[in-house]
């Protein structure tokens, strides 16, 4: 009965002993199957220790090189000294000087008691009669305007009041009116205008009102743009030195680039865009655009490809080459254009191929390096 028990004790724990180890080698064999399962459903690339990056490329573009920016212009306005009465006595029966006009060497500026009072240009001011045998500077000035009211004279310009003169004034006079001719050169029939051509701005003179006395005003000159300044967007911009554009409201005018100075070429066409002096007496100022007036050959690459050293400043692409190589080109004057691109001096081959992830596809990162 003993041995009986015994037998069975041993009978059982073999049995128990195959089931265990039956029991492992099925677990063994599911862990192999799943993790041969699972790798058939996975990239390589994730199952490398060191995944290799995609190169991604771009082709360069040509474009024109006319490196738009914003910029503001600013100008100063200014008028030349008003037209000063030099004294002739009556009623006012005539203005002819009028708005916007230009005033020159003998051109009538208003009647008195219908005697033309005209103007001169001279340094030297009339500032008294002039009779036979007066010498002077004041001469000389005279003549100078006789010849210019009567261009058929003979009037030497020698400073000195002769024959000659004294006949060729009392031609003016007999010519407006003057039954007795004197000779004699009155200052107060002209007023000195302060420089060669003198637009009017206004005219404070009324019909049917007293002559202005000596030394009040008889005409006001126009204000006019004296001079401008160009700040472009940032204080700077690239580009090359010579002529550019400055636009504004569909308006334009031509404007030099010598470094960081900026002359405009026509003061009349910005005053057409800058308008009047401000209400509170400031320079008016005006936004535009600056672009070169004769665009350049460039290139173009989407910005993404353009690596940027901070090192020196320095900026670069990195060029894939036909075996997949890559190779650094450096770039000169980069600028944005509006249509998104980075511009530069042509620099890279006709097709050339740019890295649009010079970061990602470089080992240690992609950096500027001068060949």
């Amino acid at each position: 009965m003993v041995t009986d028990v015994a037998s069975s004790s041993s009978r059982s724990r073999r049995v128990t002993g195959l089931v265990y180890a039956l029991g492992l080698t099925l677990a063994a064999g599911s862990a192999v199957g799943c993790a041969w399962l699972v790798s058939r459903g996975v990239p390589s690339g994730v199952l490398a220790l060191d995944p290799v990056v995609e190169v991604v490329t771009a082709p360069v573009v040509s474009v024109d090189l006319s490196f738009v920016t914003e910029a503001e212009a600013t100008g100063h306005y200014s008028a030349a000294p008003d037209v000063l009465s030099s004294g002739r006595s009556g009623v006012v029966t005539g203005v002819d000087a009028k708005r916007g006009a230009i005033l020159k060497a003998g051109s009538v500026v208003y009647h008195v008691d219908g005697f033309p009072v005209r103007a001169y240009y001279s340094k030297t001011v009339l500032f008294r009669p002039l009779e036979l045998r007066d010498q002077g500077l004041d001469v000389r000035a005279a003549q100078r305007l006789l010849r210019v009211l009567l261009p058929k004279s003979e009037v030497p310009v020698d400073g000195v009041v002769g024959a000659a003169m004294v006949s060729a004034v009392k031609d003016y006079e007999r010519a407006h009116g003057v039954v007795w001719p004197t000779g004699i050169m009155d200052p107060t029939w002209f007023v000195r205008i302060p420089t060669k051509a003198y637009e009017v701005g206004s005219v404070p003179l009324v019909v049917g009102k007293d002559a202005p006395g000596r030394g009040e005003p008889v005409v006001v000159a126009k204000s006019r743009l004296t001079r401008a300044a160009l700040t472009p967007a940032g204080g700077t911009t690239g580009g090359p030195d010579g002529v550019w554009t400055f636009a504004c409201a569909g308006r334009e005018t031509a404007v030099t680039r010598e470094g960081d100075t900026w002359t405009f070429q026509n003061l009349d066409e910005l005053a057409v865009m800058l308008g009047p002096t401000n209400p509170d007496g400031s320079d008016p100022t005006v936004a535009g655009s600056l672009r070169v007036a004769d665009p350049r050959e460039g290139q173009g690459v989407p910005p993404a490809a353009v690596v940027y050293s901070p090192s020196d400043s320095s900026m670069c692409v990195l060029v894939k080459e036909a075996d997949g190589s890559t190779t650094t080109h450096l770039l000169s004057a980069v600028e944005s254009s509006i249509g998104g691109l980075a511009v530069f001096e042509p620099t890279l081959a006709p097709g050339a191929e740019v890295v649009m992830n010079p970061v990602e596809a470089v080992a240690g990162g992609a950096e500027c390096r001068s060949p």
